[in-house]
C-alpha cells in the first residue's frame, strides 16, 4: 500500500510536501521488506520527522531508527519528532538501501530508501516492489533491477526515437564504394517488380535474372554492369536517359552460364522491336 502524508509542523522542508512511503499489508507472510520510504534529501534531521509521525499511527512509537552511514552525510545521534526523541543509531553492516525502524508496539520494521532523485516512474515501481508481502528480494536487489529495468526502458526510447527520426522502416539509399551508383535496399514487404520493374510482363526463364542499374552518368551504370558481366553470361544490355536526370541501365544475365567476353557498349538507346516504354520508363 502505497499512501503520501502531509508533512507536520517538524519537517524543515515546506510543510505541503507529502510524505511518501508504501506499507507491506497486514498478512502472515514475512518478506525481506515491509515497504519502501521516498524522502526529498538526503537529511536525517529534516526528513524523519515527517516519516516518524506518518508511522506512529500505524506502527506505534518509533523509538529509534538505524542507516547504512554511505547513504547519509551526517547521522544524527537524536532527532526531535512528535511528542518525543528518536535516537539515530549507523551500521556499516546494513544494506545502504536500506533503513531499521524499531517500535514498542511492532518491534523491527524494514524500509527500502529510495534515492531522492529517482524518477517518479521509478520511484512509483519500487514503492510497489517493496511493499509486496512476502517478497524475498531484499532492498539492494530490487535497486539493481529497477536500474536495469530503468535501462532497457531508455533504450527503447532511444531506438524508438531513431526509428522516428530516421522515417521508419524507410533506409537510405546506400551507395556502390567504388562507382557510386546508387543501390535501392528492397524492404520485405516489397519484391523485386516493385521497385525494379521487368521489361515484359512475364519472369524470366529459369536461371535467368532481369536487373536493372540507376546511376547519376552512363559511365557509372556502364562499370556496375562491367563487374556484373565478369561473373555472368548475359544479354547486351539497355540504356536509357532518366527525364530527371540520370541514367537507368538494363540487362538479363543468365547465372547457369560462363561469362563471355563483354560486346561493345552501347551509348545511346538500342531499338527494340517491343512497342512502349519499359516498365516505368518514359
Amino acid at each position: 500500500m502505497t499512501t503520501t502524508v502531509e508533512r507536520g509542523v517538524a519537517g524543515a522542508l515546506d510543510s505541503a510536501l507529502p510524505t511518501r512511503f508504501s506499507l507491506t499489508p497486514k498478512t502472515t507472510l514475512t518478506g525481506q521488506l515491509d515497504g519502501a520510504w521516498w524522502p526529498y534529501s538526503r537529511d536525517l534531521t529534516t526528513e524523519l520527522p515527517p516519516l516518524v509521525e506518518a508511522l506512529d499511527g500505524r506502527l506505534g512509537r518509533i523509538t529509534r531508527v538505524m542507516v547504512n552511514p554511505t547513504r547519509w552525510p551526517v547521522v544524527p545521534h537524536k532527532v526531535p519528532a512528535t511528542g518525543h526523541t528518536v535516537h539515530v543509531g549507523w551500521f556499516t553492516e546494513l544494506d545502504p538501501e536500506k533503513m531499521i525502524l524499531l517500535s514498542y508496539t511492532v518491534g523491527r520494521f524494514d524500509l527500502l530508501v529510495i534515492p531522492p532523485g529517482t524518477e517518479p516512474t521509478a520511484a512509483a515501481r519500487l514503492l510497489t516492489a517493496a511493499a509486496i508481502p512476502g517478497s524475498v528480494l531484499t532492498a539492494g536487489v530490487l535497486m539493481s533491477d529497477e536500474a536495469a529495468t530503468g535501462g532497457r526502458m531508455r533504450d527503447t526510447r532511444s531506438s524508438e526515437d531513431t526509428w522516428e527520426n530516421d522515417g521508419g522502416s524507410a533506409l537510405p539509399p546506400l551507395r556502390h564504394p567504388v562507382v557510386g551508383a546508387r543501390m535501392i535496399p528492397l524492404s520485405p514487404l516489397q519484391g523485386a517488380g516493385t521497385l525494379y520493374p521487368t521489361d515484359t510482363a512475364t519472369l524470366p526463364s529459369a536461371g535467368q535474372a532481369e536487373i536493372r542499374i540507376v546511376a547519376a552518368t552512363p559511365e557509372a551504370a556502364r562499370t556496375v554492369a562491367e563487374l556484373i558481366r565478369h561473373a555472368f553470361a548475359g544479354t547486351e544490355q539497355r540504356s536509357y536517359p532518366v527525364p530527371e536526370g540520370g541514367t537507368r541501365l538494363h540487362l538479363t544475365v543468365d547465372t547457369e552460364a560462363a561469362a563471355a567476353p563483354a560486346l561493345a557498349w552501347l551509348t545511346t538507346s538500342r531499338p527494340s522491336t517491343r512497342t512502349g516504354a519499359y516498365g516505368d520508363e518514359v
